[in-house]
């Protein structure tokens, strides 16, 4: 589910009778929020809805935000929120908080495509959390691909 509609339209599935002001008010956004992202409209969704929205349905904050992935109904803490936690643990190493860093102030301004990009550089963050190398090609892939 790549479009960020058909995401919205699998969280309206989740339960009977949930309505797109019940998805306004678990993200802490507007109706009109909600109907833009359903019509296409908006094509990305910021990380704080997203994570309200993740916790309340208990689904990964990463697929939700980039549709990269799978939603893992049910299947524990969210894949973005686990990378995010290793940000602030003592033992990773400086690098790789810093990685993380640059890559969450980057969803906070991300827009469009750009959220699938950095999806990507949170997928290779997650598979070699402690290697000089993922974080270089992750600070790469953000810098090239956002301008910033």
């Amino acid at each position: 589910m790549s479009l960020l509609s058909d995401r919205i339209s699998a969280l309206l599935s989740r339960q009977d009778g949930l309505r797109p002001a019940d998805i306004a008010r678990i993200a802490g956004v507007s109706t009109a929020s909600v109907s833009d992202w359903m019509s296409g409209q908006t094509k990305s969704m910021k990380p704080e809805p997203a994570r309200r929205l993740s916790e309340h349905f208990s689904c990964d904050q990463n697929w939700l935000m980039t549709g990269i992935g799978s939603p893992s109904w049910g299947g524990g803490e969210p894949a973005l929120l686990k990378i995010m936690r290793a940000a602030s643990g003592s033992s990773t190493p400086p690098d790789v908080r810093q990685a993380l860093t640059i890559i969450r102030n980057q969803l906070v301004h991300a827009q469009g495509d750009q959220t699938d990009l950095i999806g990507e550089a949170l997928k290779l963050m997650a598979k070699v959390p402690d290697s000089d190398r993922a974080f270089e090609q992750a600070v790469a892939l953000l810098s090239n691909t956002t301008g910033r």
